[in-house]
């Protein structure tokens, strides 16, 4: 079972949902510029309930991490 890291949130109109992505290597990387973060079982507990683990995962792993997101009226990245 693979685990990938995303964020979602409820909208007025349905659920909107986002997969975290990493720059590919190794044979994906022939195929496709990106693959999604995989977690561990043991960093999945942590992304899903613990803010700020899941934060300091984000950060350490910012360098792979491909970052593309408009900042919303209001709201803070």
């Amino acid at each position: 079972m693979l685990y990938l890291a995303g964020f979602c949130r409820k909208k007025t109109e349905g659920w909107e949902a986002t997969v975290v992505t990493e720059h590919a290597s190794g044979c994906v990387g022939e195929i496709h510029h990106r693959t999604p973060l995989i977690l561990s079982g043991e960093n999945l507990r942590q992304w899903l309930y613990d803010e700020a683990l899941a934060r300091q995962f984000l950060e350490e792993a910012k360098e792979r991490v491909l970052l593309k997101r408009k900042k919303m009226e209001g709201e803070t990245l």
